[in-house]
């Protein structure tokens, strides 16, 4: 079906409720047949590396519990250089760039506000002190690990779950529906890094269709649940590659970095990043 398609049927259903029912048919522990046979078709059609992740198919009791699967000790390599800032995922970039006027570009004539994405007014403090900053955006496939770390130490200072749509991520998507990061379904978490001289990042895991449940040890919430917008004080301190959420499914994160924080991108568009890998000086 071709994305133009798939967009238009999207834009008249109820894309948080088939997201509910997809999450909920993910859950269901099958048989063990029918279920070795789901997740080894997930594997084939999506090329998974078993070999990095901890335990085999016949230990995961549902096809949820193997999208959100860890990864064996050793797998990925955590930057350590407090001059550099790690990838928090697997994945694939998908733009980066400056915030100009509190704006930041979703895709090549498409626009996202940092704002709508905190869901704060424009004058707000938090929104004020990215003006002018970075951001970057990168991509997680049904292929990728789904776990969110953090891409640096500090101070896990708050965490917002903001309500919303389960718009598609794919290019397609974000090419043609406008503020589309911003108006999905998000957890966002705000971190400051002392290390830094006491700047702050925001990151955001980006719920998308077939993706409503994002979920964080910080915290029971549980995203697309009918839940209403909570901003939820932690003040924890977490260390670089500590793990943040996890998405059961893939989607997106996106990170917001105050002016001067990035120096240097080290990525490219469209290339391929695992979690802890530079992305930036």
């Amino acid at each position: 079906m071709k994305d133009g398609l798939i967009i238009s049927l999207l834009s008249i259903l109820p894309k948080n409720k088939i997201a509910r029912f997809m999450g909920a048919s993910a859950r269901i522990e099958l048989p063990t047949f029918m279920h070795r046979l789901l997740i080894r078709f997930f594997v084939w059609k999506y090329k998974i590396n078993l070999e990095e992740c901890n335990g085999e198919i016949d230990d995961f009791k549902s096809l949820s519990e193997f999208f959100i699967r860890t990864l064996k000790d050793g797998r990925r390599q955590i930057e350590a250089s407090p001059n550099k800032l790690a990838s928090p995922v697997d994945g694939r970039v998908h733009t980066f760039g400056p915030i100009v006027n509190g704006e930041f570009e979703q895709y090549d004539g498409q626009i996202g506000s940092v704002a709508e994405m905190l869901g704060r007014p424009s004058t707000d403090p938090t929104c004020q002190r990215y003006n002018n900053g970075s951001f970057i955006i990168i991509y997680l496939s049904p292929q990728d690990y789904h776990r969110v770390h953090s891409h640096d130490g500090g101070t896990l200072r708050e965490i917002q779950y903001q309500p919303g749509q389960l718009w598609p991520v794919f290019p397609a998507a974000t090419r043609k529906i406008p503020h589309l990061f911003d108006r999905n379904e998000r957890l966002v978490f705000h971190i400051e890094h002392f290390e830094r001289g006491n700047v702050q990042s925001v990151l955001s895991m980006i719920g998308a269709f077939g993706v409503g449940r994002m979920t964080t040890d910080w915290n029971p919430v549980i995203t697309n649940t009918t839940q209403p917008q909570q901003d939820i004080t932690i003040l924890q301190t977490i260390q670089r590659g500590d793990e943040l959420g996890r998405f059961e499914l893939g989607s997106t994160v996106v990170l917001f970095f105050q002016p001067d924080q990035i120096t240097e991108w080290k990525v490219e568009k469209g290339q391929q990043v695992q979690l802890g890998q530079p992305i930036a000086d």
